[in-house]
């Protein structure tokens, strides 16, 4: 790339990490944004009007065919869920013995931050953070990514590096 002498050189942050037209951006130098494949915002359960409809602050799995949805994004199995019209991505696998999260319960914690209940061994984790909280063991918390939703529902994920794997994923 050529420039005029004197001009600062082109930010590389700016610049696409991808070669899609839909290429993954660097976020103020703390995330890159990643479309998630096959998925938008209406494709995630809303799990707001699930809980009111029990009445209750819980999410069984037999209200839909789970909570969450489970995805590959950046060569990791990745579990959203959605709470009206915010998502929230973690890690798939729980942590303590690798239980399907996006199966589990999601509950609200008594400070209303919504919890995801592992369905092995009903292990806790808040959702926004991956805080461990039941039983609180701070080796057991879980990796959680933001999410950022765009116009006609497409969702991106946050993460900090691509992985190989990044570049074979077809959006």
């Amino acid at each position: 790339m050529l420039q005029a002498r004197g001009a600062a050189p082109p930010d590389p942050r700016e610049q696409p990490v991808a070669s899609s037209s839909r290429a993954v951006k660097k976020d103020n130098g703390k995330n890159l944004w990643i479309p998630i494949p096959r998925i938008t915002l209406n494709g995630l359960p809303d799990l707001v009007p699930l809980a009111r409809a029990h009445g209750d602050s819980r999410c069984r799995p037999d209200d839909v065919d789970g909570p969450g949805v489970r995805v590959e994004v950046n060569g990791s199995e990745i579990a959203l869920f959605r709470f009206g019209q915010q998502v929230f991505a973690t890690l798939a696998k729980c942590p303590h013995a690798g239980g399907p999260l996006e199966l589990g319960d999601i509950e609200d914690l008594a400070c209303g931050e919504p919890c995801i209940v592992c369905p092995y061994h009903k292990y806790r984790f808040r959702i926004i953070t991956g805080r461990n909280s039941f039983p609180n063991q701070a080796e057991f918390n879980l990796e959680t990514f933001p999410v950022r939703v765009r116009q006609g529902g497409r969702l991106f994920l946050g993460v900090s590096k691509l992985a190989e794997q990044a570049f074979e994923q077809e959006f």
